[in-house]
């Protein structure tokens, strides 16, 4: 596959490029991993993140701590969570298999508490591979699929144990199904996008596609599952419905535990997690450089100037989203909102780029200029895990960006700069052209 050149089509030619790509980088980071736990340290792991090969203290710690908020049925109030409803209902079915009593971590280490989390890694994985398997096929999924598993963005996901896996497995659903020749398909497609959206809110920046192909009518369907899984599942809480204003207030205050869900909510001395792809990450870079240069940057404006960034990429994916002639591009828009926007977009949200890629690849006719955006999204999902270059706003190391966030921020600010002036370039002295779709 890698070495014949007479391909049927730029679609199988670009799949056999990618695939020999990561193949190359995946290899490259598996030798350097030898290397350096038999010639340096096996610590030398632990202090560059590489994953699997310690057993970190906080690892899968999502998964368990979203499932310990709800021993008691009391999150929000009790325990202050910041999670919508329906992503801690279905945590409430998970935590039914062992005992939180004795803390997150004593369940993490229990029997029960081993089999919930193989359980829901199954369901992710599997779910994942039968999506990619219906919209590639053959051999080739098995291979895309594997090479996907290895990004830096999955490999963290499944290390945290996010419940963004099931996240992603529901969007992906309703990008599959929003479109079918069957209407009890599309039905269904409107409440899978509304249930992404109960457990994460962001996923509904996929509505996107809707308003392209002028599909209003699911549209407002997707907004009405919205709300009854952003509301109904308060219910099975205690206090009910009460809950919705103190969830309303963990969230705008979640930023008191050094995490930050709006930009507003921005203290300059709290320490940040060092995984970030949002936009401030992108401007924290921004002012080291002019900082750097000895040019004047007022830092007290921090919030201001986040606002203003993430006001642009919202303006930029919103009209790119409007004039994009290919779908996977109005994709790719929703992708980096999900992506860009909330302040605590860590690594593994990367995933969500899995959508408008698998799109990309889909079509048959290529560009020349497509091999841009292939490198891009090769550059995105490589697996490198090593390396804090930048400390961030506290003198601690471990506050420090990594390679692989650093380059795979650059692709993202790249794919949202050259995808907006692509559709401006396309569409220059033209007449908007109806959507070319698959």
């Amino acid at each position: 596959m890698f070495y014949n050149f007479k391909y049927k089509s730029d679609k199988e030619r670009m799949y056999s490029i990618f695939i020999f790509a990561m193949f190359l980088i995946c290899v490259a980071y598996l030798l350097e991993i030898i290397i350096c736990w038999i010639f340096v340290s096996p610590h030398y792991l632990l202090l560059n993140n590489s994953l699997f090969f310690q057993d970190f203290d906080d690892s899968f710690m999502d998964f368990f701590n979203v499932n310990y908020f709800v021993k008691d049925s009391d999150p929000y109030f009790a325990e202050g969570s910041s999670y919508p409803p329906l992503a801690l209902s279905i945590a409430k079915i998970f935590s039914l298999m062992t005992d939180y009593s004795g803390g997150s971590k004593a369940a993490r280490a229990s029997v029960g508490g081993i089999i919930s989390l193989v359980l829901f890694f199954l369901i992710f994985i599997v779910s994942t591979y039968k999506i990619l398997e219906k919209k590639v096929g053959g051999i080739r999924a098995g291979m895309v699929y594997v090479l996907l598993f290895l990004s830096a963005q999955n490999l963290f996901l499944i290390q945290r144990g996010n419940y963004l896996c099931l996240t992603f497995v529901l969007t992906s659903l309703f990008i599959i199904l929003y479109d079918s020749d069957k209407r009890w398909q599309r039905e269904l497609s409107c409440v899978f996008l509304g249930m992404a959206t109960g457990m994460k809110l962001y996923p509904c920046a996929f509505a996107l596609i809707l308003l392209r192909e002028k599909r209003f009518s699911q549209f407002f369907k997707c907004v009405f599952w919205s709300v009854i899984f952003l509301g109904v599942p308060f219910i099975f809480f205690k206090g009910g419905f009460a809950n919705a204003q103190e969830f309303l207030k963990n969230l705008t205050e979640f930023g008191t535990h050094g995490y930050y869900i709006f930009p507003v909510d921005f203290v300059p001395h709290m320490t940040k997690y060092s995984y970030d792809y949002s936009s401030g990450t992108f401007y924290d870079l921004m002012w080291r450089f002019i900082g750097g240069m000895n040019l004047y940057l007022n830092r007290d404006n921090f919030a201001y100037e986040h606002m203003l960034i993430c006001a642009i990429i919202v303006i930029i994916s919103l009209f790119g989203s409007i004039y994009s002639e290919f779908r996977w591009q109005t994709l790719l828009f929703a992708s980096l909102l999900t992506v860009l926007v909330p302040s605590p977009s860590f690594i593994y949200s990367g995933v969500m780029l899995f959508i408008p890629f698998i799109s990309f690849m889909q079509e048959e006719k290529k560009r020349k200029f497509d091999y841009v955006y292939l490198s891009l999204f090769i550059i995105f999902f490589s697996p490198f895990q090593f390396g804090y270059i930048i400390p961030r706003f506290t003198e601690q190391l471990f506050y420090g960006i990594t390679v692989s966030n650093f380059i795979s921020l650059t692709a993202l600010i790249l794919m949202l700069v050259i995808t907006f002036f692509d559709i401006i370039w396309r569409n220059c002295g033209k007449e908007i052209k109806k959507p070319v779709y698959n």
